[in-house]
């Protein structure tokens, strides 16, 4: 059980490393943070909305727990299910508003990563400076043209 504690510790560090890592990157031109809020704010009110009709459903479904976990097994056990189930929804709506804040953010960080290369579009998102891709696209410069490396991945579409 420590053990899983730990990993769980460890988990919760690294990925509050790599959001801050993500969100210290430059948020864009001033049109790309117009759209970016743009964004943002449907995100935002689309949240507001989805968890406040989840949590509606949360309550109701914890007071029939409650009440027929208790008739059938007791009120000690029902009590201590129903409290589990609302903890474990906290923590699912936590976690995907945790998620959400991060990936509305990360948009902007990584369409402006992008418009220097894809292979900074990719640290900028994943946090590293390698990627499991097969693939890459060096910045080009005015006396190099860009040109595409190693095999390009059937789901991107041809220039030509």
């Amino acid at each position: 059980m420590v053990f899983v504690i730990l990993v769980s510790i460890f988990a919760l560090l690294f990925a509050g490393y790599l959001a801050r890592y993500v969100l210290r990157e430059g948020s864009g031109t001033p049109e790309m943070q117009a759209i970016a809020d743009a964004i943002r704010v449907g995100a935002e009110a689309f949240m507001k909305r989805q968890y406040r009709t989840i949590g509606m459903m949360v309550v109701g479904l914890a007071a029939l727990m409650f009440v027929l976990y208790g008739a059938l097994k007791g009120w000690d056990k029902s009590g201590m299910t129903t409290f589990a189930f609302l903890l474990g929804a906290l923590c699912s709506a936590l976690s995907g508003y945790i998620g959400m804040y991060i990936s509305i953010r990360a948009n902007v960080r990584t369409a402006n990563a992008a418009r220097t290369s894809a292979a900074s579009a990719r640290q900028a998102i994943l946090g590293t400076r390698s990627c499991c891709c097969a693939w890459t696209k060096p910045a080009s410069s005015p006396d190099k043209p860009s040109t595409w490396t190693g095999a390009r991945p059937s789901w991107i579409p041809s220039s030509r």
